[in-house]
C-alpha cells in the first residue's frame, strides 16, 4: 500500500447506519451532481440512502434499527425521493432516470454500478435485487442506486482531473468521513484498517498528517495519532490471522502560499520552513527518545500539490532528517506529478537526488517521462513566473546541466529583475540557492540561530535584508516574499520575450534533463513507488500502455506498485497488478512484485495480534518506553 486506511463506501454506510449525529455542519453546504448536471446536497443524499438502508433492514428484522416514522410513511406512499430531491434542491418532480431500472442495465452503462468499489458486497447487491422484485418499491430502489452513484461520484476521482483537483477533493472527502467518526472514531479507524486488509495484503502504510501550527505539543500530537491507530489496529482483528506489516509514517502535507505582509517595510517566509523543521526536529526527538518507535513509524512523506508548495522547501527539513536519524526512517516524497512546464517537473524530482540526496524514495516522478509529462502540462502555453524559473535555473547550473544557453537567458533574466542594479549576479544566486538546501548553509548566511537551533523567523524587517550583500541577499530573495521592488519582482510572470526564449530552452533540454535524472535515480539506488491506477486518472493517460514504468524497468530503475488512495481510485493492489500485466514481461512483472515486497513489506515493523494489542496497551497507558517491537 502507497497511502493512508480510507473508507470504502460500504463502510461510510454502514457506520452511517449506526450514526445519530447530525450531519457535519462544515458539510451541508457541499454539492455532487448526477450524470444530467443534476446538483445535490450530499448530506442529503447521504442520509437519504442510510435511512433506505435502515428501512429494509428493520422490515427484515423488525425492531433491529429505529427509522423515523415520517420517514417510513414517506417511504410508504412512495414519496420519499422525490422529498429528498426538493429538500436537496433538485426537481420538485423528482424525476428519476426511468430506463436505468434494472442492476444489469446500470452495470452495462459507464458511469454504472461497476464503478462503484469492489467491497461493495454481496449484501448489498442482495438488497438491491429485493427492493427489484417488488414494483411497489421500484422507485425506492432506482432512488436508492442513483444515490449510491452521486456518492461514488463524489468520492472518485475523475479521469485527467488533475493533481490540483485531486487535492480539493481529498479534503472535501476526509471531511465527509467524519460523518461516520465523532464518538465511533475507534470502530471507523478498524473498519478502515479491515478494508485496507482485505484481499489479502501482507503490509500496509497508514500515514498521519499532523498539525504543524507552532502553539501546538508537536510531540503530544504524534504520539496521540500513532495511539489512535494503533488501539484500531488492536481492535481490528486484522492481525489473527497471520503477521501484518505495519507503518505509520508521518507526512507533510504541502501548505499553501503564505500572505504577503501588509507591513510594507517587512518580508514573509514564502513556505513555513520554520514549522517544518520544528515537526522534523520532534520526530528525531521522538525516535531517539523512545528508539522501538522508529519501526512503527517506518518512514516520513511529503504529500500533495507541487505548485502549492515546492520541493525545495522540504530538502533541507529532509536533509536535517538524515543527519539525525539516518537510516532509522525511510525518507520519501512526492515528486513531478504536477508541473506547468517540463523542467519544473524535472526540477522537482532532481533537486531530491543532486547536488545532494535528501530521499530514499520517491512517489510517482512522472515528470521524468516525455509522453506523461505532455499529458500533465497539456496544449496551454504555461505562465512563467520569476521566481520558479530562477530556481530553474539555479538548479541546472548547480548540477551542471546547464550550457550557454541557459547562462545567457540567466544573466537576461536577473537584468529584467533589476538584480544587477543590486550587485547580485548568477553566482550569488546559486550560491544561494546551494544554501538553501541546508540548515547551516541558510545559517551561514542569515544568522538567526547556529546549527540545529537555526530556525528561519516568519517576518524581517527589510532594512535586515537590505544590510545583507551577495549570496545572503540573494538567500533572503529566495525564501522570503514582499512588497519591496526587488521582492515582488520574484513573483512577476516573465514577458514574452523572455518566456518565449525560456519555452525553447524546455523544448531542447527537457528530454536531455529527464535523461539524466533517471540515471541518478538508478546510480543512488532511489525507490519509485508508482501507482498506476492513479497515474492514469490525475494524469489523464488514455491507455496503460503509457505508463512509464516498463521503460524505467529496462532502465535498471527499482519499481514498486502501490495503490494510492483505494477510495478515490476504486482500486486495490491486486488491481494495480492487473493494470500492468499486459504491458509489462512476466520477468518486469516479477520484479516489480518483488520490489514491492521487500521495500513496502519490510518498511516497518511485522506484528501478530497479541503483539499489537500490547503495543496498544502501552500506547494508551503511555508508555511508550516499553514498548517491545
Amino acid at each position: 500500500m502507497h497511502s493512508g486506511a480510507t473508507l470504502s463506501l460500504e463502510a461510510l454506510l454502514e457506520l452511517g447506519l449506526s450514526a445519530d449525529a447530525e450531519f457535519p455542519k462544515e458539510l451541508r453546504d457541499v454539492v455532487t451532481y448526477d450524470r444530467f448536471g443534476q446538483q445535490f446536497s450530499l448530506g442529503a443524499i447521504f442520509v437519504a440512502t442510510v435511512r433506505v438502508l435502515q428501512y429494509r433492514l428493520a422490515e427484515r428484522v423488525e425492531g433491529a434499527t429505529s427509522v423515523s416514522p415520517v420517514i417510513r410513511a414517506a417511504i410508504a406512499r412512495d414519496a420519499f425521493w422525490r422529498e429528498v430531491n426538493f429538500v436537496a434542491g433538485g426537481a420538485p418532480d423528482g424525476k428519476l432516470d426511468e430506463d436505468a431500472v434494472t442492476w444489469e442495465d446500470l452495470a452495462s452503462r459507464p458511469s454504472g454500478i461497476q464503478q462503484l468499489p469492489v467491497d461493495v458486497t454481496l449484501e448489498i447487491r442482495a438488497l438491491l435485487d429485493d427492493l427489484f422484485s417488488h414494483g411497489a418499491h421500484a422507485r425506492v430502489a432506482l432512488g436508492f442506486v442513483q444515490a449510491l452513484l452521486l456518492i461514488n461520484g463524489f468520492l472518485r476521482s475523475d479521469h485527467g482531473e488533475g493533481l490540483s483537483a485531486f487535492v480539493a477533493r481529498f479534503a472535501r472527502v476526509s471531511s465527509f468521513r467524519k460523518i461516520a467518526s465523532g464518538a465511533q472514531r475507534e470502530r471507523t479507524l478498524a473498519r478502515a484498517v479491515e478494508d485496507v486488509f482485505g484481499g489479502g495484503v501482507l503490509a500496509a502504510e497508514f500515514r498521519k498528517t499532523v498539525d504543524e501550527d507552532a502553539g501546538r505539543n508537536l510531540q503530544a500530537e504524534v504520539l496521540n495519532e500513532l495511539t489512535d491507530h494503533l488501539v484500531a489496529f488492536a481492535s481490528s482483528g486484522s492481525f489473527e490471522v497471520h503477521p501484518r506489516g505495519v507503518a505509520m509514517p508521518v507526512s507533510y502535507r504541502r501548505s499553501v502560499r503564505a500572505p504577503v505582509p501588509s507591513d510594507p517595510e517587512s518580508i514573509g517566509l514564502i513556505h513555513p520552513i520554520d514549522q517544518h523543521l520544528a515537526l522534523a526536529r520532534t520526530i528525531a526527538d521522538i525516535v531517539e527518545r523512545w528508539p522501538n518507535l522508529g519501526p512503527l513509524i517506518g518512514a516520513v512523506d511529503v504529500v500533495g500539490n507541487e505548485l502549492d508548495e515546492p520541493n525545495w522547501a522540504y530538502v533541507p527539513v529532509l536533509d536535517e532528517l538524515c543527519g539525525r536519524v539516518g537510516e532509522r526512517l525511510v525518507r520519501t516524497s512526492h515528486a513531478g506529478e504536477h508541473f506547468m512546464w517540463p523542467i519544473q517537473g524535472i526540477r522537482s524530482v532532481g533537486e531530491l537526488i543532486r547536488p545532494s540526496r535528501v530521499v530514499d524514495r520517491i512517489g510517482h516522478a512522472l515528470a521524468l517521462d516525455p509522453t506523461c509529462a505532455d499529458f500533465i502540462t497539456g496544449a496551454a502555453k504555461p505562465v512563467y513566473d520569476a521566481r520558479s524559473v530562477l530556481d530553474d535555473v539555479c538548479w541546472l547550473v548547480g548540477v551542471g546541466h546547464a550550457n550557454d544557453d541557459v547562462v545567457a537567458f540567466a544573466h537576461r533574466l536577473l537584468g529584467w529583475l533589476g538584480m544587477q542594479e543590486r550587485g547580485l549576479g548568477l553566482v550569488d544566486f546559486v550560491a544561494a540557492w546551494e544554501a538553501r538546501r541546508t540548515v547551516g548553509g541558510m545559517s551561514e548566511y542569515l544568522g538567526f540561530g547556529t546549527g540545529e537551533s537555526f530556525t528561519p523567523p516568519l517576518e524581517i524587517q527589510l532594512a535586515y535584508a537590505r544590510s545583507l550583500s551577495g549570496p545572503a541577499l540573494a538567500l533572503t530573495l529566495m525564501l522570503y516574499q514582499g512588497r519591496a521592488p526587488g521582492f515582488e519582482a520574484m513573483d512577476k510572470p516573465l514577458p514574452s520575450g523572455l518566456a518565449a526564449e525560456y519555452g525553447r530552452i524546455n523544448d531542447t533540454l527537457s528530454p536531455i534533463l529527464a535523461d539524466a535524472v533517471v540515471g541518478w535515480v538508478v546510480e543512488e539506488g532511489i525507490v519509485i513507488e508508482a501507482c498506476p491506477t492513479s497515474n492514469l486518472t490525475l494524469a489523464g493517460l488514455p491507455r496503460p500502455k503509457y505508463l512509464p514504468i516498463g521503460g524505467w524497468l529496462s532502465r535498471g530503475v527499482v519499481v514498486t506498485v502501490s495503490s494510492d488512495d483505494p477510495t478515490h481510485f476504486s482500486t486495490r493492489i491486486e488491481d494495480e497488478l492487473e493494470v500492468l500485466r499486459p504491458i509489462l514481461s512476466s520477468s518486469d512483472l516479477s520484479a516489480v512484485v518483488k520490489s514491492s515486497l521487500h521495500y513496502c513489506c519490510q518498511l516497518g515493523g511485522q506484528y501478530d495480534g497479541e503483539q499489537m494489542r500490547r503495543l496498544a496497551s502501552a500506547a494508551t497507558e503511555g508508555a511508550w518506553a516499553s514498548v517491545a517491537v
